[in-house]
């Protein structure tokens, strides 16, 4: 890799990094297996789950910020039980997670693809169906999007907490899932517990709130939330915003058990490749959630959350039905460029390249990159890069972006934003 070019504005700064094969390997997210997912869409945004009922992608859909994401995370369902084949851990499942990149434990392959049913629901959207079985179990999962015209209520608020109550309406359209597991073993099995499961790109708060707040869809009042916010452009004006996230999701049972805490933990974990170090899903895999009901992490990533409902005993040819709704919500403000930026440094890091950072005037609320590879005199041919930032690493008052190189990109430039709320 040459030294690169470095050019200092107002609130940002370019660099012109020329990339070789030899140094630097594909390991971009376009390189890395697909996802397999299967568009469920509505006018405001659209998730993608995979055959198993997993869903590494959900995209905002709205004018100027289509494509952004609200997961590059984790919607993902696990079951553990006693009995069949007698399993050690709970069982995900979804063979293949993606961003970051890892095989769980699944046993479970695909009996039918996800397809549509041929019908649409009282709100007209259609209904997606997939099937999934291992030596023990058969779980059909129904997928579709509902309208609930003002949007469903977002416990903010820890169960813990007492008497205060704190909420957020969602968006008006929300994605329900709904699973039927069939005990097909020929024997009874016991202790049966499923378990859901929710990580979101860029939140940094983790909540359990099982309040019973007024609204549409109220039953549905056993919520695990997560917020945070993100950069984006617009691409109709080119001006940048300011997005502040709130997904969540709801299910109208009593868990009995709930858990918020980590999925993978800033400078420890990259976050593309390899299973979080620490985090929830490892605690869903021991069948042993811990009743956590608040998380922020002093690494400002990453959060998660899960929760698990005992279905107890299932005999021979008999089923149970578990659903749960998936919500966002996201507000959006102008942002501005409002400090200076200068590059203390550019370097290797296995498949990654560090840019390492520093803001030397101002006060921003956060930091954008983006690369264009072939700029033009106009420069508007940028991406965004839906990249984490370390703060305060590699050492106090820097700042790192890692950036996963393309091997098939001969070249790349790349301009670091420095944000202000307007």
């Amino acid at each position: 890799m040459s030294s690169p070019a470095v050019v200092s504005r107002a609130g940002q700064v370019f660099l012109a990094v020329i990339l070789t094969a030899v140094l630097w390997p594909a390991v971009a997210r376009a390189q890395l297996p697909s996802t397999g997912g299967h568009p469920v869409s509505n006018p405001e945004w659209q998730i993608l789950p995979t055959d198993w009922g997993y869903a590494d992608l959900a995209f905002d859909l709205r004018p100027g910020f289509s494509g952004r994401e609200y997961l590059s995370g984790e919607w993902a369902a696990a079951v553990h039980y006693t009995g069949g084949q007698n399993p050690t851990n709970a069982i995900w499942f979804q063979p293949q997670w993606f961003f970051p990149d890892w095989v769980s434990d699944s046993n479970f392959g695909v009996q039918t693809n996800f397809i549509s049913t041929g019908t649409v629901n009282a709100n007209g959207f259609t209904i997606y169906r997939s099937t999934i079985t291992n030596k023990d179990l058969r779980v059909t999962m129904t997928y579709e999007m509902l309208d609930s015209t003002n949007g469903i209520p977002q416990g903010m608020t820890p169960k813990s907490a007492g008497g205060a109550s704190s909420n957020t309406l969602s968006s008006r359209y929300i994605f329900r899932q709904t699973y039927r597991v069939t005990n097909i073993s020929g024997s009874t099995l016991n202790n049966l517990k499923f378990y859901q499961f929710l990580h979101g790109l860029q939140t940094a708060v983790s909540v359990y709130d099982d309040r019973l707040y007024a609204g549409a869809m109220s039953n549905y009042q056993y919520d695990n939330t997560q917020w945070g916010q993100s950069y984006s452009f617009n691409s109709t004006n080119g001006q940048i915003f300011l997005h502040k996230d709130t997904i969540a999701f709801h299910s109208k049972v009593l868990p009995s058990a709930y858990e918020v805490g980590y999925y993978g933990k800033q400078g420890v974990d990259d976050h593309i490749i390899g299973k979080p170090s620490v985090g929830v899903h490892w605690s869903v895999e021991t069948n042993a959630l811990h009743n956590t009901d608040y998380f922020v992490p002093s690494e400002l990533r990453w959060v998660s959350g899960a929760q698990c409902i005992t279905n107890g005993t299932l005999g021979p040819g008999a089923s149970f039905t578990n659903e749960f709704l998936l919500t966002v919500k996201s507000t959006s403000s102008f942002a501005y460029s409002g400090a200076n930026v200068v590059v203390r440094g550019v370097s290797r890091s296995g498949t990654n390249m560090n840019i390492d950072f520093q803001e030397t005037v101002g006060a921003p609320v956060g930091f954008l990159l983006l690369k264009s590879t072939n700029l033009t005199s106009a420069m508007t041919n940028w991406e965004t890069l839906p990249l984490p930032y370390y703060i305060d690493f590699p050492q106090a008052g820097w700042n790192r972006f890692e950036v996963p190189v393309d091997k098939k990109e001969p070249r790349a430039f790349f301009r670091i934003q420095s944000l202000i709320e307007n």
